[in-house]
């Protein structure tokens, strides 16, 4: 089991970041390059450190189009919406990213590979329509050469398994009621224990096996679940309900407490198909 960090350490938030505009956005630009997304806690940490206000940050954060409160993909995939690149031809060349990798436009693949996005005028005009890949420009793009560019992605940055990866970390908890573990013994994903809940909607009762990674939401379920149905949580060994007063911000949905072994908190939507996750390690 690798030992929990403070959230500090999680989310790499430097000790003593600025509170001036430009140290700001330089912090917010290392967080995302650190977890493809701005994750609210890491907002929350570093708005109490600098003074400034949570509206200060998301106001930063709507300022520049490279920064995301949702997590994206491991490679960015921009066409370029200027006029010039319309005309020659890009309309058709965002529809083959679309195609091929299976999302439209300012959506992320469900396996987080690729997130496509429209640019502003990138200044190429006499050489579109251009695509920007992982930072690199590609002109006179031809739908036929969508392929290639995807290929070029994949072979050059092949995204790691997740628990290597630093913005996934494995998490030990229990109950909070009976404070035993809910970690199963049977059933592990990628090596990992899985969190073993049982759940009720209505008359219906069934089990859920959860991912133990942080920031993984791979679950298991002995019954389907309807997308946006809420389920009723209870601990396998003492048989309770977990419940809190606190409601997923997203969606308004109960949100279900767990322990951490190390101290702390993890609270999930019960909603289907939210991925809302709060983590309360504490100051």
């Amino acid at each position: 089991m690798k030992t929990i960090f403070r959230t500090e350490d999680i989310f790499r938030i430097p000790a003593a970041a600025g509170a001036s505009p430009g140290s700001l956005m330089a912090t917010l630009i290392d967080i995302q390059g650190a977890c493809r997304h701005l994750p609210r806690k890491a907002l929350e940490i570093l708005a109490r450190r600098t003074g400034r206000s949570l509206v200060d940050l998301y106001g930063l954060v709507a300022f520049h189009p490279g920064l995301s409160l949702e997590r994206r993909g491991v490679h960015q995939l921009s066409v370029c919406g200027g006029s010039a690149c319309h005309v020659a031809g890009s309309r058709a060349v965002r529809e083959e990213l679309e195609h091929q990798l299976g999302i439209q436009l300012g959506e992320t693949t469900a396996d987080r590979s690729f997130s496509l996005h429209s640019a502003g005028c990138l200044g190429a005009c006499a050489v579109g329509p251009v695509v920007v890949a992982d930072g690199t420009c590609h002109r006179s793009v031809t739908p036929a050469g969508v392929g290639a560019i995807i290929g070029h992605c994949q072979g050059s940055h092949r995204q790691p398994p997740l628990d290597q990866d630093p913005c996934f970390f494995p998490v030990e908890v229990a109950c909070p009621v009976c404070n035993a573990s809910v970690l199963s013994h049977e059933h592990r994903l990628d090596g990992h224990r899985m969190v073993a809940l049982d759940w009720t909607i209505g008359s219906q009762r069934g089990w859920v096996r959860l991912s133990s990674l942080w920031g993984d939401y791979r679950h298991v379920t002995e019954h389907p679940i309807s997308r946006y149905t809420i389920a009723r949580f209870f601990c396998p060994h003492c048989h309770a309900e977990l419940q809190s007063e606190w409601l997923c911000p997203l969606c308004d949905g109960p949100l279900i407490p767990l322990v951490l072994r190390d101290g702390g908190m993890i609270r999930f939507c019960a909603r289907r198909g939210c991925e809302e996750h709060m983590l309360d390690l504490g100051d």
